[in-house]
C-alpha cells in the first residue's frame, strides 16, 4: 500500500456499536471495522475498544499509526 498519501481515521462512537473507516486523501473509505462498544463495562474497555478497532483496521491495510 502506498503510505505516501494522506490517510485519516474516522471514529463513530455509537450506544452498542464502534464502526472504525480508514480514508484517503481523496475520501475513498479503505477500510471498515465494527466493534461493541461495551459502554457498560466502563471507560477503559470502551477505550481500549476504539484503540483496538483502530489498530485493526491500520493493520488490515499494512498501515501505522505513523502512517495517518
Amino acid at each position: 500500500m502506498d503510505t505516501k498519501k494522506t490517510w485519516s481515521i474516522g471514529v463513530d462512537i455509537g450506544g452498542t456499536t464502534i464502526k472504525c473507516a480508514l480514508i484517503s486523501e481523496h475520501g475513498e473509505v479503505k477500510g471498515v471495522r465494527r466493534s461493541p462498544t461495551e459502554a457498560n463495562l466502563g471507560r477503559e474497555r470502551m477505550l481500549n475498544n476504539i484503540k483496538n478497532a483502530i489498530n485493526e483496521v491500520l493493520v488490515e491495510n499494512d498501515l501505522r499509526l505513523h502512517d495517518i
